[in-house]
């Protein structure tokens, strides 16, 4: 991709992918994307207009609003490399492997201790050591991403952990959180909060949803814990560019992402 083209610091966009997860990881060394929603769509119609390939598919866990568009993304973009969390089920995504193994694409597993550089990203694997049978969601993939160059803004990937989850770990401060589950009731407890001490908190959410993501008690308790509230339902993307003064985080509905990440018209 021409150096014009490529964001000058790493960012995370978060896409509006309704009530589900997914986001990438941009950086002029390479790119990476946690999830992929449903379909998969929007971060093949994203990658598609900037001209970009992608160096590794992370999937936090099985359930279809994360994992659903693996084999989209497998079949619509290069991709170098799927990681799935040790002991994941594979079962709802065998076509997807299936595809990555006609193309070559590894895939590799991650448990707790384990560490993955994408680009101009660090990644270290916080949870889970193994995913129980029955607990995807509290077993799902503890990410935080920081800036591997500066070091300095970093973003926490909490994929749908529960409050059990988040009480087993010494969860890092960090800049951004991904909030847990959508903003389900079942996680974004307060003692995670004043450990993680984030400034802005994206809720991955589509209005209306049958479970009445988010939950008010979480909205209360971000608000109590001064973390600027980002909502995809509201905003559209969210992008959180990582600088060295720390996360700018705005919201963006354009024409194109190509337009958002590059200023050009």
């Amino acid at each position: 991709l021409p150096a014009a083209l490529r964001p000058r610091e790493p960012e995370v966009v978060f896409l509006s992918v309704g009530t589900a997860d997914s986001a990438l990881l941009r950086s002029e060394s390479g790119n990476a994307l946690v999830d992929t929603g449903w379909s998969g769509s929007q971060a093949v119609r994203a990658l598609q207009q900037s001209g970009e390939g992608l160096d590794a598919v992370i999937v936090t866990h099985a359930d279809a609003d994360h994992a659903g568009g693996l084999q989209n993304v497998l079949e619509s973009v290069e991709v170098g490399a799927v990681s799935l969390p040790l002991g994941m089920s594979r079962t709802a995504v065998a076509d997807a492997l299936a595809v990555a193994e006609a193309r070559g694409v590894p895939v590799r597993t991650l448990a707790r201790g384990d560490t993955l550089r994408v680009g101009a990203f660090a990644l270290t694997v916080l949870w889970p050591d193994y995913v129980r049978p029955g607990e995807e969601n509290a077993d799902s993939l503890v990410l935080p991403a920081i800036d591997g160059y500066m070091g300095v803004a970093s973003v926490l990937f909490l994929a749908d952990v529960t409050a059990e989850t988040e009480a087993r770990l010494g969860l890092p401060e960090s800049d951004v959180l991904k909030v847990p589950h959508h903003g389900s009731a079942t996680g974004t407890t307060e003692r995670m909060l004043r450990q993680v001490r984030p400034q802005a908190a994206v809720l991955s959410v589509g209005t209306p949803n049958r479970y009445g993501f988010p939950d008010e008690g979480v909205l209360d308790r971000l608000e109590a814990a001064g973390a600027e509230i980002y909502r995809t339902d509201a905003l559209g993307a969210v992008c959180a560019r990582l600088t060295e003064a720390g996360a700018e985080v705005a919201g963006f509905s354009p024409p194109s992402l190509r337009e958002q990440w590059t200023g050009l018209p």
